[in-house]
């Protein structure tokens, strides 16, 4: 990734990265697709698993899942079709679904946008406030992808809105489990389900993937991103907080409304008890006062006190035994009469709870023969320290008890509790409860009853401010219009350095133009090659001073001559400057026609095309060739001197080997000869034996050192016939050989297969053969011998090895045992003429190769050389 002067990235385009963004611009889609459909699918099998992960948890919602179903579309439409239109379509009704779902919130329409679709479910599809953000902005960023706004604001607001897309449903998901609904175990109305971040996160990996793979050939900034997502986490962080901030005082005035509403119903029910137990204090201190009550007194006293008061049921009296003797209404309560403590436990402990306490008494909740829920009141008399009995009363506040709370709050889960039995409480609610509750706890005669209100959904949304609703959009409004502005300013600085630096380059430029001229000006007045340019009609405008030296002109008289006045000619004295002219060729050594000394001179002729016909013309260059000339002429003759003084060292060369080696032939026969004589008349003794052999062994290697000798000077006559050889036969035959021969010894020969290479087939077998045979020649004493041949590419060539155990090479003598006659071991001990080494290494130099080896004392050598492969060999190996 290469990086320009004003700080853009230059994005390398290449097969991996290019694969990675095709795969995941469809594959994101799909996945949001998937999603979505699992979601809706959940709700038409009210499968909580599929909507909402957990009970405990918010589920995604109907028109959540659609509006994701539909950027899924949108971007897929995109991605495989050319159907731009029904893809922008798609776009924008995501963000009129999010735009729809928030004018509800910011100024309450009707629009009952949540039940257009799965109308059946009660919630499933509420859509929340930071998620109609998200879709908003989807729809705007693939509304200006579709748009393809690759410029630098263009891309810098799709990564803005997405950016702002993630950190939204990353502060949803953090609110979920970390705000004020997570802490105290219930949902906030900002918390966003897990599902629905998930979904937005796939949704904007589509949209970069998508956004990157369509601008990945073009200049990409490195402020696209890094402003962006500044911006966007700055922006976004700081309208959650203060939108977060607005909701804390919205729950705080909620709290302290409801806190209020609590304190007033738990007040009210206290004072209902205490004006229900005060009377019936004083029914029974009447009751005690008089001795007794008739019938008709005492019908008189029952049915005045549940007149007054609603809330009572029946009215009862005891006697001193705990029974009932007494019940107003008879009807049909004329049964209870004659109970006794028996009846029910709960009663008979708070009977005698009053007995013994000598106050009124309280029951806690129970059912009753009817079924329903009622509290027993009981009020003991004593006259002085005489136990009279005791007047009971059932009550049931359950008739009285919505009178009591507010209209403003009918809609209210509001419940009275006697610890977890309940006393009383509303009807269901018709619409969807919030997860806010207040309690208040009241004093009733002996016990405690907690009053709790739990609002509806309506309610708690009705309650919130105005400010707190349009602090989202707002804020993300004001998010993208400071990165724009933001991004703008960068742009415009960007493009002002971008001028300067050209301007300043330009003046470089201009400079150094000048500069170059006043040097070419220099270099063509002091250059040894004659300069003529021409115009189109062949006419000189402007000479050098060497092209007025070659036609002994002077400037003045060389310009405006036509080129044709010049008269250069050939070695035929043929004028062909005109001919030069019209092909703009070179030519090869001409003369000027009329001057003395005669030099001559290589003509080349250039064409200047510069697009208006009366600007083209001719350069010509005349280089003086007669040194030249003069010195081909004289190496013409020394090599046929040199081909005549070969041919005749070649013809000596052979006289001699031919001369040298028949007396050494002869010597060598007729000491064979002498041997076997004086053996055979028994004159031979074991100096004389011993005298012949030495004779006979010189004359040996004498013969071996000539043909050696010859061997190698052969090597630098004549052309290097190549061909193409495969060396894997090159190495079977020498394997045969070696196998053939006895040496005394084992000997493993081991070889890598081998390529087909261009070289000389005789020369290359002379190579491996003075290895393989210098393997065995110095190898170590002992054990068997080891040779290993091996070849890899390097390069723009083949490495070829030969390997061995032998008894190794000194590290001073690595360069030199490749000289002439160079030998490291004394012939009696190891045979040899020092000259196979020589002849390797030039073999390989006239194939264009390297030789060299690595070796160490005792530790074996492994002799290297190289071959260049050849256009031929390259069409084989590929």
């Amino acid at each position: 990734m290469g990086q320009s002067s004003y700080g853009q990235l230059q994005v390398e385009e290449n097969v991996g990265a290019r694969l990675f963004l095709q795969i995941g611009s469809l594959v994101a889609p799909l996945l949001l697709l998937l999603l979505a459909a699992s979601v809706l699918w959940g709700w038409l099998l009210e499968d909580v698993l599929l909507t909402h992960l957990a009970i405990t948890l918010p589920g995604m919602s109907t028109n959540t899942a659609i509006a994701f179903s539909l950027s899924a579309a949108s971007l897929l439409v995109l991605r495989l079709t050319h159907f731009r239109v029904v893809s922008m379509a798609l776009a924008l009704l995501v963000a009129a679904l999010g735009a729809l779902r928030a004018s509800e919130y910011l100024f309450f329409p009707d629009l009952n946008v949540d039940q257009w679709i799965f109308g059946k479910f009660n919630d499933a599809a509420r859509m929340g406030e930071l998620t109609t953000v998200g879709f908003i902005l989807s729809g705007v960023a693939i509304a200006m992808l579709i748009r393809r706004q690759t410029r630098f604001l263009g891309v810098s607001s799709i990564l803005t809105c997405a950016f702002i897309v993630v950190f939204t449903a990353l502060m949803g998901l953090t609110d979920l489990y970390f705000g004020p609904g997570g802490r105290d175990g219930s949902i906030s109305l900002s918390a966003m389900s897990p599902m629905t971040s998930v979904g937005f996160m796939i949704l904007m990996a589509g949209v970069l993937t998508e956004l990157s793979r369509t601008t990945v050939k073009r200049v990409a900034t490195a402020y696209d991103t890094g402003i962006a997502m500044l911006v966007s986490l700055v922006g976004t962080i700081a309208t959650l907080v203060f939108w977060y901030e607005l909701e804390r005082q919205d729950r705080r005035s909620l709290d302290a409304e409801l806190q209020i509403e609590a304190h007033f119903l738990a007040k009210r029910i206290g004072q209902e008890m205490e004006n229900i137990s005060e009377s019936l204090e004083r029914f029974a201190g009447r009751y005690v006062a008089a001795g007794s009550f008739a019938d008709t007194q005492w019908r008189y006293e029952a049915r005045t006190l549940l007149d007054d008061f609603d809330d009572l049921n029946v009215i009862a009296l005891m006697d001193n035994d705990f029974k009932v003797t007494r019940v107003e209404p008879e009807a049909p309560y004329q049964k209870a009469i004659g109970i006794g403590l028996e009846f029910n436990p709960v009663r008979a402990a708070t009977i005698l709870e009053a007995h013994s306490s000598r106050e009124t008494r309280l029951t806690s909740p129970f059912e009753i023969t009817t079924g329903a829920t009622e509290e027993v009141i009981f009020v003991p008399m004593f006259d002085g320290y005489t136990f009279v009995g005791m007047l009971a009363a059932t009550a049931d506040f359950s008739r009285n008890f919505p009178n009591w709370i507010h209209p403003a709050y009918a809609q209210f889960d509001v419940t009275v509790s006697d610890g977890d039995l309940p006393v009383m409480q509303t009807a269901a609610a018709k619409g969807p409860m919030s997860s806010l509750f207040v309690q208040a706890d009241v004093a009733v005669v002996n016990r405690t009853w907690t009053v709790t209100l739990n609002p509806d959904v309506a309610f708690v949304e009705a309650s919130r401010s105005r400010v707190r609703i349009f602090a989202v959009p707002l804020g993300m409004l004001l998010t993208i219009l400071v990165a724009l502005v933001i991004n703008r300013a960068i742009a415009v600085s960007q493009r002002n350095k971008m001028l300067q630096k050209s301007q300043i380059s330009l003046r470089a430029r201009e400079m150094d133009l000048d500069f170059l001229a006043r040097q070419l000006d220099l270099v063509i007045s002091n250059t040894n090659e004659g300069i003529l340019y021409l115009s189109d009609q062949g006419r000189v405008l402007m000479a050098n001073d060497a092209a007025t030296q070659m036609f002994a002109l002077g400037h003045n008289d060389l310009t405006n001559l036509l080129f044709r006045d010049l008269k250069l000619c050939d070695g035929t004295g043929a004028e062909i400057s005109l001919d030069l002219l019209n092909c703009a060729k070179q030519t090869d050594d001409l003369c000027v026609m009329g001057k003395e000394p005669k030099r001559y001179y290589t003509v080349s002729v250039s064409q200047v095309n510069r697009g208006n016909a009366g600007d083209n013309g001719y350069v010509v260059v005349l280089t003086d060739t007669t040194r030249r000339r003069e010195n081909q002429i004289e190496r013409e003759a020394l090599l046929a001197r040199l081909e005549k003084s070969n041919a005749e060292l070649s013809q000596f060369a052979y006289i001699c080997s031919h001369d040298l080696q028949e007396p050494l032939r002869i010597i060598g026969a007729f000491s064979e000869r002498l041997t076997r004589h004086l053996k055979e008349s028994g004159q031979l003794d074991d100096k004389a034996e011993s005298y012949l052999g030495f004779v006979n062994d010189s004359a040996h290697r004498a013969q071996e050192l000539i043909r050696d000798v010859l061997a190698y000077s052969r090597l630098d006559y004549g052309e290097i016939q190549n061909q193409n050889v495969d060396l894997n036969e090159v190495i079977q035959t020498i394997a045969r050989d070696v196998a053939a021969t006895d040496w005394g010894r084992e000997v493993v020969f081991l070889s890598d297969p081998l390529p087909v290479v261009q070289v000389n087939k005789v020369q290359i077998y002379q190579v491996f053969q003075n290895f393989v045979g210098n393997a065995i020649k110095y190898a170590k004493n002992e054990g068997p011998v080891n040779i290993r041949v091996t070849c890899q590419k390097q390069g723009g060539g083949w490495c070829f090895s030969v390997s061995d155990n032998g008894i190794g090479i000194a590290e001073k003598h690595l360069t030199s045992v490749f000289k002439i006659f160079k030998r490291l071991v004394r012939s009696s001990e190891r045979p040899g003429t020092g000259v196979g080494l020589a002849i390797c290494k030039k073999v390989v130099d006239n194939h264009g190769g390297q030789i060299w080896v690595e070796s160490a004392v005792g530790e074996g050598s492994t002799f290297y050389f190289t071959l260049p492969v050849e256009e031929k060999d390259r069409d084989r190996a590929a």
